[in-house]
């Protein structure tokens, strides 16, 4: 079986940094343990220039390298646990009864091939445990499972290594936003949570069951850029302004009655798109209720969106604080973001949470 090849043993005195390499933009910090709890040390970002298509090479590599020169000198290399970039992993959830890790190893390729449509030997596929539990007198195990392309993923580290970056290990998005809410003791009780990350060009659900994630399901349709195109295209305006447009509109104000049935056609997909996932899981799971929705990503910064959901939905509705119980440094406490902006900053805490090792 072909794993992530990059994790290495990371020296206790070697500083890691989380990178989040996004839709819209870049962002890394790094964390510290102490015996206070969790301090961020860092915390940088570069934001893409506004645009439909994606980003070419040579922007984003500027992009990293200026990002770089804020961590340290033009010589000294950067290592990261960095997310996957610029394709959409294979993300499976499984229970297998426990074993060795040999035998676990042999195991998780079978489980793969039922899955993966692809030719294996162009794979990487990696697993994680989220836990181990007993049920029936029988020990027992929960996996997530990722599986990328070997070329997508040797691409990327090809970009990083000529920035200055060393990638220890490649993460993905949803298991960094579960480790930090965990983190968090968002799971403490045994309820139904689902994650909803909104994102420029695509929304990600998630649903963590008994503090367990059991769902993962991408929406390449339904991203906050669907807003900005019906805006450039019905108002005849450029990037910039239906960018601006949608970051001042607020759901629900009857004042701003010219943009609100240009959005909330939009929202409407978004709505059948998450109503479609948690009916779908509620069907496979007929005991359960989902009680609580998390957003994440920069396409929740929509302004009122956490109660147009609450209203549509009948569910409570809350946007996750990635800094929440986090100790700033006095260098970075003047750029600390919004409570607001922070939605932004899930996935890069969870990422640095995962470089402690």
């Amino acid at each position: 079986m072909n794993k992530f090849p990059l994790r290495k043993r990371m020296r206790r005195e070697e500083k890691v940094y989380g990178l989040d390499m996004g839709e819209s933009g870049l962002r890394v910090a790094s964390l510290v343990r102490t015996g206070e709890g969790l301090n961020l040390e860092s915390l940088f970002f570069r934001d893409f220039p506004l645009r439909q298509e994606p980003i070419d090479h040579p922007t984003l590599m500027q992009t990293l390298q200026e990002l770089k020169k804020d961590l340290t000198s033009e010589t000294e290399e950067v290592s990261a646990i960095v997310n996957l970039y610029g394709t959409e992993p294979i993300i499976k959830f499984i229970t297998l009864p426990y074993m060795p890790d040999d035998e676990l190893n042999k195991t998780v390729k079978y489980q793969a091939q039922r899955f993966i449509v692809y030719d294996l030997e162009k794979m990487i596929i990696d697993y994680a445990v989220m836990n181990t539990f007993e049920e029936e007198k029988v020990k027992k195990i929960n996996l997530a499972l990722a599986a990328t392309t070997k070329e997508a993923v040797y691409k990327q580290v090809e970009i990083l290594k000529g920035a200055g970056f060393v990638p220890l290990a490649i993460s993905v998005d949803c298991l960094a936003q579960f480790y930090l809410a965990r983190e968090q003791g968002i799971f403490k009780t045994n309820g139904v949570v689902c994650f909803i990350d909104l994102g420029a060009k695509k929304a990600v659900i998630q649903i963590i069951d008994g503090g367990i994630p059991r769902f993962h399901r991408v929406c390449s349709t339904i991203g906050s850029w669907e807003i900005n195109k019906v805006l450039k295209n019905t108002l005849k305006v450029n990037w910039e302004e239906a960018e601006k447009i949608k970051r001042e509109f607020s759901l629900g104000l009857p004042e701003q009655e010219e943009y609100r049935m240009i959005i909330e056609k939009v929202m409407e997909d978004i709505l059948i798109e998450i109503k479609r996932s948690l009916d779908y899981y509620i069907d496979i799971s007929p005991q359960k209720t989902v009680e609580r929705i998390i957003l994440t990503g920069g396409g929740a910064l929509l302004y009122n969106l956490d109660a147009y959901l609450k209203q549509h939905l009948e569910i409570t509705v809350e946007r996750f604080d990635p800094f929440k119980n986090i100790n700033f440094s006095e260098k970075i406490k003047a750029i600390r973001p919004t409570p607001k902006d922070s939605l932004r900053f899930v996935t890069v805490m969870g990422l640095a949470l995962e470089a402690l090792g």
